[in-house]
């Protein structure tokens, strides 16, 4: 009972497409069980300093195009070695989000980029019409370390 009520506030499912540039087909899979939506600080050459919302439609722009070979077993598929691009959309939002910004990469190197926090935030590409997927900032935890070993947590 605990898990459906932890689901009904805090799960986000997202589709991820991906449309073969060659014949136009589109497989989609639904991510279910996204609790806190994880986004990356984008290296930029202007060093401008970004916001947690630049960061979150960052994160749901087009990936761009991939390589693959296109015989998946779901479909006919074209039979080409092509690209597709690929892309996500929210299919359900939750009540309440939580935003995670990855600080560490894989070296374990952390990125002290400041991200401006605004007091709402909105998902974008989603299919409901309705104000669902606009938030208020209620908190912000914050650590204060140069490792993700070591360091301390504070909570606003």
């Amino acid at each position: 009972q605990l898990e459906s009520l932890i689901n009904d506030y805090f799960l986000l499912q997202v589709e991820k497409r991906r449309a073969c540039d060659n014949c136009g087909d589109l497989s989609s899979r639904t991510e279910e069980g996204i609790h806190p939506l994880s986004v990356a600080i984008v290296e930029n050459a202007e060093d401008e300093q970004q916001s947690i919302q630049d960061l979150v439609d960052n994160h749901f722009q087009n990936e761009g195009n991939v390589v693959f070979h296109h015989d998946d077993e779901d479909d006919d598929g074209c039979g080409e070695h092509t690209t597709a691009t690929l892309s996500k959309k929210i299919k359900k939002c939750p009540k309440a989000l939580l935003v995670h910004i990855k600080r560490f990469d894989a070296e374990n190197q952390k990125n002290d980029a400041r991200i401006h926090l605004t007091e709402t935030l909105s998902l974008p590409h989603h299919e409901e019409d309705n104000d669902n997927c606009n938030y208020r900032l209620c908190g912000v935890l914050n650590h204060i370390g140069g490792s993700v070993n070591n360091g301390h947590c504070t909570a606003i």
